[in-house]
């Protein structure tokens, strides 16, 4: 009771507090949740690793429209669930206008609260950290997260999303990484310990990459590939050991540039191009995003790249349904607008921006320049003539008799 007299309800100008890991429970834990509303100038608030159970849950959301001033909100392992998260990110919804980090991880949550959390966060500015590891989402609860942060106007300032042993499987990862590509903010990925393939764990790296997303990819399960390892032979030439033990040299990120372009379809039939629905539900009117090309003659960069206008019509303001009907009724030729972000290396490359890339330096041959030099006069032509005559070598004259035989 001392500390919610004392501390919390005796402290109204209480701007920080955490009680970490003291497995706080039962009445204890109501008691703390009870006096939270006394804080009303809390900016930060950490009960990480208590067991506080659904009750005490109850409390804390009723806390919730109390603080005002709350920046982070850190739940992490108390015994939350489903059942203790729904009145939490209700109040989440209604209240805290300035949240900037909110960690909910290893609270046995699962996909049937990515709704409910998205509708909670969405309204957040200001939300720079969303952390969500070590919980139940399976592919599911991923792929619900990433169509809502891919959100054109949500979501603006998230740069960490922490999906981190959620169970993940290989293609649901690789959309996370796909839409989290086109988050300007984004900078730190977490989707270590799922289970993905090494094939997806080298798309997501690459999409990563391509987006200067730094992505932990750590200890993920590779269900598909177990049988594949095989031992190295053992006549494995030691030069080849050092390069593989070297480690590779740290390169410069290239520089992200807004890429437009264009490709024209002149023969009917499939595009060759996987289309993603943007954005939460299906009724969003955020277009459509491409996140594979299929066909052969396609280019390949178009790859994470947003439709924009379809023969001149702007696309990215309807539904995916309505993109997909007016692709499908439209003719041929058939022209396509895309719209996105690349490396300007990558983007040169292509031909879609000029190649600033320096060039190498002609070697410039210096100018000699000739010492002037007065005509000979009348005798010392003369006599350097002489010279020359008197040089040249003579060669003797012999007599030959060469003969050669026609046979045909």
């Amino acid at each position: 009771m001392c500390i919610r007299d004392r501390i919390i309800a005796g402290s109204p100008q209480l701007q920080d507090f955490r009680m970490q890991s003291t497995r706080c429970s039962g009445a204890g834990s109501l008691a703390i949740s009870a006096a939270l509303p006394n804080a009303t100038n809390l900016v930060r608030l950490d009960l990480c690793d208590n067991n506080y159970g659904q009750q005490a849950c109850e409390q804390i959301a009723q806390a919730l429209q109390h603080l005002p001033a709350l920046a982070e909100l850190h739940l992490k392992d108390i015994g939350m669930g489903n059942s203790g998260a729904a009145p939490i990110l209700s109040a989440i919804a209604a209240a805290v206008p300035d949240l900037k980090v909110l960690s909910l991880g290893c609270n046995e949550l699962t996909a049937d609260v990515t709704l409910p959390l998205l509708e909670a966060t969405g309204n957040k500015p200001e939300l720079v950290e969303l952390l969500l590891e070590e919980n139940e989402l399976g592919s599911k609860g991923a792929l619900s997260v990433a169509n809502g942060v891919a959100h054109r106007s949500k979501f603006c300032k998230l740069a960490r999303l922490d999906l981190s042993a959620n169970q993940i499987g290989s293609k649901a990862a690789e959309h996370v990484a796909l839409s989290m590509a086109d988050k300007d903010a984004m900078t730190v990925l977490g989707l270590d310990a799922n289970t993905m393939s090494a094939r997806a764990v080298q798309a997501v790296q690459k999409l990563c990459a391509e987006a200067q997303i730094q992505c932990v990819l750590d200890e993920n399960e590779l269900p598909d590939e177990e049988d594949e390892e095989e031992e190295e032979p053992a006549a494995v030439n030691a030069t080849q050991q050092a390069t593989a033990a070297a480690p590779a040299a740290p390169q410069q990120p290239a520089v992200l540039i807004k890429v437009t372009p264009e490709h024209t379809w002149v023969e009917k039939g499939p595009l060759g191009l996987k289309l993603l629905q943007k954005g939460q539900h299906k009724e969003d009117k955020y277009g459509v995003k491409v996140s594979g090309v299929t066909k052969e003659g396609i280019p390949q960069y178009l790859s994470g790249l947003n439709l924009e206008f379809l023969n001149g019509e702007k696309v990215d303001d309807i539904t995916y349904a309505q993109v997909l009907a007016k692709l499908k009724a439209a003719g041929r030729p058939l022209t396509l607008k895309f719209s996105g972000t690349m490396p300007s290396d990558l983007a040169a490359q292509h031909g879609l921006v000029p190649d600033q890339r320096p060039k190498p330096e002609q070697t410039k041959q210096p100018l000699v320049t000739a010492p002037e030099v007065q005509a000979p006069t009348a005798e010392e032509a003369a006599a350097k003539a002489a010279a020359n005559v008197s040089q040249v070598p003579h060669n003797p004259i012999v007599k030959v008799t060469p003969e050669h035989t026609w046979v045909e």
